[in-house]
């Protein structure tokens, strides 16, 4: 997984590189993005007010690419991010984990309405725990899940801050390929099953798999808003929902994310990141019944992060 991290970054910040070499010569093509890197670090020794020994850190990178030429506009974004946390006398623990990329290819129909298609894939790099602490129980992992939605619609750009797309075909499929939470159903696949076979008066058992992946068809609309709130604040958001034509159409999928990037200087900035995501077919442990037993259901997942250290804009 590691050299899967760097691998990607290693591409990542290449492009990146060969971009700004180019785009002095090719103005069809837009390249930018930026990098984020946060540490924490708190040492106590016989301190009376008590506290934990733990050192901390986020990195976080999102890249952009835009080609534009004739009636044609192709757009392309980068997510990634990871953090750890390490406390005297406990496993090291996630913070933050993400991997998301956005391909839109667009062709204008006039008044900055475009036709097209966008695909999206995302994933986190390593495995969750129903509880960080102990990691016993494993609910996610690489590609595991990942999601891939491939959505034909409208696009509409009325300024350089905002776009609405809206897609009326959307095709969502939902990967599990850890095989273990995969039998489980985690995600919405079909969970496995014992199937009792019965052949000359003896009755046999075989375990049937879980599937690895569920399709889905419905509707996506996603909003993008960037705004410049003050002099070195930036503000950038998006929204996503998805909604099943042919199972629950009312329960509509959401995830929502939210960045304020504030500007210190040319290489020091804080920044405050928010995501919510709520998906009728995740399954989270929501407490004991009266009889002791475990009960799960969808419920509204949030991630905050605020973080102070180096940042490069390019």
């Amino acid at each position: 997984m590691k050299k899967l991290t760097i691998i990607l970054l290693g591409i990542a910040m290449t492009g990146t590189v060969n971009a700004q070499e180019n785009n002095a010569v090719d103005t069809t093509w837009k390249y930018g993005g930026v990098m984020n890197i946060n540490a924490t670090q708190a040492y106590y020794e016989n301190w009376t007010a008590g506290g934990r020994p733990s050192i901390a850190g986020v990195a976080f990178l999102k890249l952009f690419a835009t080609y534009e030429k004739n009636k044609w506009r192709w757009d392309n974004q980068l997510d990634l991010a990871y953090g750890l946390i390490n406390e005297r006398e406990r496993k090291m623990q996630k913070t933050d984990d993400k991997l998301q990329f956005d391909s839109k290819l667009g062709y204008n129909l006039g008044k900055k309405w475009y036709g097209s298609f966008l695909t999206t894939f995302r994933t986190q790099f390593t495995e969750g725990y129903e509880d960080p602490e102990t990691q016993e129980i494993k609910i996610s992992n690489f590609m595991s899940p990942a999601y891939i939605m491939a959505s034909l619609g409208f696009d509409h750009n009325p300024t350089e801050n905002i776009s609405f797309f809206i897609a009326p075909a959307s095709l969502k499929g939902t990967i599990v390929l850890d095989q273990e939470l995969a039998d489980k159903g985690a995600f919405g696949v079909e969970a496995g099953e014992w199937e009792t076979i019965v052949r000359d008066s003896i009755i046999d058992s075989t375990f049937i798999n879980g599937q690895a992946i569920r399709y889905e068809f419905g509707a996506h609309l996603k909003i993008m808003f960037k705004q410049r709130l003050m002099e070195n604040v930036d503000f950038q958001t998006k929204l996503e929902l998805y909604a099943n034509y042919f199972e629950n159409f009312g329960n509509i999928d959401v995830n929502w994310e939210g960045l304020i990037d504030m500007k210190i200087n040319s290489f020091l900035s804080a920044n405050i990141r928010v995501e919510l995501i709520y998906d009728d077919d995740i399954d989270i442990a929501t407490g004991l019944n009266e009889e002791g037993v475990e009960q799960f259901g969808p419920r509204l997942q949030i991630k905050q992060l605020f973080g102070l250290g180096l940042s490069y804009k390019f």
